[in-house]
């Protein structure tokens, strides 16, 4: 059961992810969604110091190591190959998402004049 759980949250890590990339190309009212969901993200991140999603997914993974805490997007850039550390990771994605929220919100801009 703990399995499933554990497969659960890493489905949404990865479809928080995908629209987190896309969003912005939807049409509306996704994309209207898209810097909310965007926003969001960044501030569970800075209120809690970590992601709500990662969190969970560790709890339901108890054979993870504690000293080498789960990273996923970290993890999920390993296996693409990228060897980055998860302070690098952490800095790309606080750089990343706003530059996503920069692109959703110029977006509506222009869609709405």
């Amino acid at each position: 059961m703990n399995w499933l759980a554990a497969r659960f949250f890493w489905l949404a890590h990865l479809l928080s992810i995908i629209y987190s990339l896309t969003g912005w190309l939807l049409a509306p009212p996704y994309l209207y969604i898209h810097p909310i969901f965007i926003v969001l993200t960044k501030l569970q991140w800075d209120l809690f110091g970590f992601c709500i999603l990662t969190e969970m997914q560790q709890k339901f993974m108890p054979e993870r190591d504690s000293e080498n805490p789960l990273h996923y997007t970290g993890e999920l850039l390993r296996k693409l190959g990228l060897d980055w550390t998860n302070e690098e990771v952490d800095i790309i994605l606080t750089r990343g998402i706003f530059l996503l929220l920069l692109i959703s919100i110029t977006r509506i801009a222009i869609i709405n004049v």
